[in-house]
């Protein structure tokens, strides 16, 4: 069970580093307006996947503490 979730975590944030490598490509060509845009979206995933991995992270601590008792 410990791998498999570790194994959906890890699957989660490969995808979203590849998107955010992707639009860090983008945004090195992109010049005003639209390279802001496009950083403001790195931005947006990059908190987004920090809050997510929090979350997953208490959800897993939760989770073995249930499964001790």
């Amino acid at each position: 069970m410990r791998d498999g979730i570790e194994a959906k975590i890890k699957a989660s944030q490969d995808e979203t580093d590849a998107k955010i490598k992707s639009l860090q490509e983008q945004a090195a060509k992109a010049q005003g307006e639209r390279k802001a845009k496009i950083e403001a979206h790195i931005a947006e995933l990059k908190a987004d996947q920090k809050r997510r991995s929090e979350l997953l992270h208490e959800a897993w601590e939760l989770t073995k503490e249930a499964m001790k008792g």
